[in-house]
């Protein structure tokens, strides 16, 4: 079976898109969850929350961030490749 790469092209194109915005939520979650368990004053400045909260969105967000990173990476090597040749 043949893979027509102009097709092959559009999904990995679709799906690297979709997954960048995804990488970029997770990713930024994961930063102001990072800086507010790593330095105290801004967790004084949150005190309305429950520092274990924090601790708990991170580590939701990082399977998340992983597979979706991975997922953008793989399909723009596909992309580069496609490309290449």
């Amino acid at each position: 079976m043949k893979i027509n790469k102009a097709i092959l092209y559009k999904y990995c194109r679709l799906w690297h898109r979709n997954f960048s915005v995804i990488t970029f939520i997770s990713g930024m979650l994961m930063t102001f969850t990072g800086i507010i368990m790593k330095y105290s004053f801004i967790e004084k400045i949150f005190s309305f929350i429950d520092p274990q909260y924090y601790r708990y969105l991170h580590n939701l967000a990082s399977p998340i961030f992983g597979i979706s990173f991975f997922v953008m990476a793989f399909t723009g090597i596909i992309m580069f490749i496609i490309v290449k040749k």
